[in-house]
């Protein structure tokens, strides 16, 4: 199954990029997929400040990166890097309700690289 099918699996409104709000919406859906099971595991498990960085980071796009990216004509390359990282980060997200204590650390440094590609593929 290629990258976007797998995405549109586990989120059905993922638009992907095609146009600038495609892009804007998808950027949303990747980030509160990720911050909506922080927030369910934090629910059930307790809030052991482990992961409030990654929280704030799935609730507020970068403006700078995205911005560039929003408008531009991205091309093949920059989309299967982004569908990479988004995909990345829909499988971690689907760990989440797995996780142990002992699992947060290494769970937020992968969420975080995740992340850090997606912006990178933004950025082109």
């Amino acid at each position: 199954m290629a990258a976007l099918e797998q995405i549109r699996s586990a989120i059905a409104d993922f638009d992907g990029y095609g146009d600038e709000e495609s892009r804007r919406r998808s950027d949303q859906l990747i980030r509160s997929y990720l911050g909506e099971r922080l927030a369910a595991y934090r629910s059930e498990h307790g809030d052991s400040g482990a992961f409030d960085a990654l929280v704030l980071r799935c609730e507020f796009m970068d403006q700078r990166i995205f911005k560039a990216f929003e408008s531009s004509n991205p091309d093949r390359g920059r989309i299967d890097a982004l569908l990479a990282a988004d995909l990345e980060v829909v499988a971690l997200a689907g760990r989440t309700a797995a996780l142990g204590l002992e699992d947060l650390p290494g769970f937020v440094n992968a969420s975080n690289a995740a992340l850090d590609r997606r912006d990178a593929a933004m950025r082109g």
